[in-house]
């Protein structure tokens, strides 16, 4: 009830707030009032307009950003990555923007001048994901009536072929490294072989292998506030994968490497040693930007600028697709949430074994010419 009396000549009236920001919970505002019905019937309406007022006119894009980018439930490392296109290319443009005036053409002119400044389309697509999305918790928090992101148009992305090295140049790369860093080349060599993503190889302990079975339960990353530490992977499901006798024995190298290691320091090993390690005992990991690096640099000193680490996955997935592997198996071993999306990327592998299926149908058939 938005009037109730309390006793004679003494009313309390009360206002529905929006919810609070951080919880969400509902909120109301009380206050008692001397008089008639009439006079509380007046306070109640100067509150309602108060209320409405500072709803639409206190909030400012930036102070939604602040507190929606602290309460959303992601990553650290996609938080990381959403503060960063904030501080470069909301908050300049539209932070001080009363949330009650933001309109889709405020958003149209940001695309456009981020387009103007040679930003890729993807990057531009990112930022009106996070437009949209802290926007749209307003809404649900009540500080807006719509979210002026559906009425904006920001860029379509095309889809690409995703770059794959051929064996001769991952055993190139492999060599290289080798040269320089045997542990490198072993970590270049096994994501080749296994397909995982460089923080889930760098986040691998001796306690996830089991024979051959590499159990992948947490990710390595690295952001500016929590520094390397290790999270849930990127689909937060623990997937096993099986490897074979390239990959055992890279394993064993490594393993070895640092038994030895601690030995002639006389120090002893962690109790559960980092696979790759950055320290004596095995404790520390291998920063997430060092294998990063040395591929980025041995692909340039050979002109392939199109390759970067995560290229090495792709060689993985192309490779068994290519080699008659079904979607779903590799879906499995690559750790995406379903087959579809696998089929999504690596769609451009499929085509040459169709072929191969039409060739197999048109030689059992066996038709007269």
């Amino acid at each position: 009830m938005p009037i109730r009396q309390r006793s004679q000549g003494i009313w309390q009236v009360s206002i529905e707030l929006p919810p609070d920001p951080m919880t969400g919970k509902r909120r109301r505002q009380y206050r008692d009032v001397k008089g008639s019905k009439r006079t509380a019937q007046r306070v109640l309406a100067a509150m309602t307009l108060e209320s409405d007022k500072l709803k639409s006119t206190s909030q400012t894009f930036d102070e939604l950003l602040k507190l929606w980018i602290e309460a959303a439930q992601i990553r650290e490392s996609t938080a990381a990555g959403y503060r960063s296109k904030i501080a470069l290319y909301i908050s300049p443009a539209l932070g001080k923007v009363p949330l009650n005036q933001l309109t889709g053409r405020h958003l149209d002119a940001l695309y456009g001048d981020l387009k103007e400044r040679g930003l890729a389309p993807a990057t531009i697509k990112q930022t009106h994901i996070i437009i949209h999305k802290s926007l749209g918790q307003a809404l649900k928090w009540g500080w807006i009536e719509k979210n002026p992101a559906l009425l904006a148009s920001p860029p379509g992305l095309t889809s690409h072929e995703m770059i794959s090295p051929t064996p001769e140049q991952v055993r190139t790369i492999v060599a290289d490294a080798l040269e320089s860093s045997p542990a490198i080349a072993r970590i270049i060599a096994l994501a080749s072989l296994t397909g995982l993503r460089r923080g889930e190889l760098l986040g691998l302990k001796w306690s996830d292998l089991d024979g051959e079975k590499i159990h992948v339960r947490h990710s390595l990353a690295y952001t500016p506030r929590a520094g390397v530490h290790l999270t849930s992977t990127k689909t937060g499901k623990v997937r096993t994968v099986i490897v074979g006798k390239s990959a055992l024995d890279i394993v064993a190298s490594q393993q070895s490497e640092l038994i030895e290691g601690c030995e002639r320091s006389g120090f002893e090993r962690c109790q559960d040693p980092y696979l790759f390690y950055g320290d004596v005992v095995g404790e520390v990991p291998v920063h997430p930007d060092t294998p990063s690096k040395a591929f980025r640099r041995i692909a340039d000193q050979n002109g392939w600028r199109d390759l970067h680490f995560h290229s090495l996955r792709h060689f993985a997935a192309t490779t068994l697709i290519g080699a008659g592997v079904d979607i779903r198996t590799v879906s499995g071993r690559l750790g995406h949430a379903n087959a579809y999306t696998t089929l999504k990327i690596y769609a451009h592998a499929v085509p040459e074994k169709d072929r191969e299926a039409a060739d197999i149908l048109g030689a059992a058939l066996a038709l007269p010419h």
